[in-house]
């Protein structure tokens, strides 16, 4: 095993001979003695090299604190919306439909939030090309510039925003809570912000509705089933020369009281449904419950101060490792515990260089 020129000399005695110095004995590769003795040898190898540990430390953390400035900051904004139950259109309406009653309020919520359209409906209510090509991250723009040399096209920029939503903005449906969470991480706090506001009103519009197109279109094929009912009893008055006013009972088999009973059938059906259409445009109002409202966030949870300390650490670490790489790649012995640790014999004296 070579040694290595330093400013002292290390004295060992044979094999045998007592250990004169104290606190240094053989130890196993966990031992907390050992531990400490190579933190201080990384110590002193920085040190004794500190050249290579300055421009390690330099290179690297110049590096990662480019890169750190240069990086896109993240923010995240989180809205989260409870359903409550729909008490204005089971008191309004009692007799109102069980499979009315069993709608379930947040049904495929994550589905909807995410889908291209609700997607390309928030890039315009949000103004996000527009905002985008004025906040561009400044690593995106230097790539662009890099490798196109030229803004892109209109189209093109309308992709990479929409591709930026589909990875940015994330719904979740709690179904046992009647819940749902949106989330919205983008690199602009107030944009982040007014994504996630532009997404609860297009959810709570989508499911307005999904809750209340289909009784409008029931509402409308009954109006038409009764406009045609009401058109057949007045042609059947007419062929049997029945006035509208007339109070003489009808027979069990005539054709006009069984016209009449379907007429007034579909007009009671008419009248729920308007019933049911308006409490459930009156209930909406209340059937969704803002826990955690949109807030513009605070700091960014990917930003360039973490990478800079991120940055810091390693290359302090990097610096050690390259010093201490320096010391014991070729297998020298530069301090005395070495020879004790190694060589398994103790150190009588250490005396320094002339």
């Amino acid at each position: 095993m070579n040694a290595v020129p330093s400013t002292r000399r290390l004295i060992a005695a044979p094999n045998g001979a007592t250990d004169v110095s104290p606190g240094v004995g053989k130890a196993d590769l966990f031992d907390t003695g050992l531990v400490k003795l190579w933190r201080g040898y990384a110590r002193r190898s920085v040190l004794r090299h500190p050249i290579r540990a300055i421009l390690t430390f330099v290179l690297l953390f110049g590096a990662s604190a480019f890169f750190a400035l240069s990086s896109t900051k993240v923010y995240l904004v989180t809205t989260n919306l409870t359903a409550k139950l729909d008490v204005v259109s089971a008191v309004a309406n009692p007799n109102r439909s069980q499979t009315l009653a069993n709608v379930k309020p947040i049904l495929n919520a994550d589905a909807l939030i995410t889908a291209d359209d609700n997607l390309k409906k928030l890039m315009v209510q949000a103004n996000l090309v527009a905002r985008y090509n004025r906040n561009e991250p400044k690593l995106a723009k230097w790539k662009r510039k890099l490798f196109l040399g030229k803004d892109p096209d209109p189209k093109a920029r309308e992709d990479e925003v929409l591709r930026l939503l589909r990875g940015g903005v994330s719904a979740k449906a709690d179904q046992t809570s009647d819940s749902v969470t949106i989330s919205v991480l983008w690199n602009d706090a107030v944009q982040a912000r007014d994504i996630a506001v532009e997404a609860q009103k297009n959810f709570l519009s989508d499911r307005r509705n999904a809750e209340v197109q289909p009784i409008k279109d029931a509402l409308r094929l009954i109006d038409e089933k009764r406009t045609i009912a009401v058109q057949n009893v007045e042609s059947l008055r007419m062929q049997l020369g029945i006035p509208a006013d007339s109070r003489e009972p009808l027979p069990e088999s005539s054709p006009l009281k069984d016209a009449l009973a379907q007429q007034q059938t579909l007009s009671n059906r008419k009248l729920d449904a308007e019933l049911e259409l308006a409490s459930t445009e009156t209930g909406f109002k209340y059937r969704y419950s803002e826990v955690r409202p949109p807030e513009v966030p605070l700091a960014p949870v990917k930003g360039s101060l973490k990478l800079i300390v991120l940055g810091l650490i390693l290359a302090s670490a990097a610096a050690v490792a390259v010093a201490v790489a320096a010391d014991t790649r070729k297998g020298a012995i530069i301090e005395p515990w070495q020879v004790t640790r190694k060589l398994n014999l103790p150190v009588l004296a250490e005396l320094k260089r002339p």
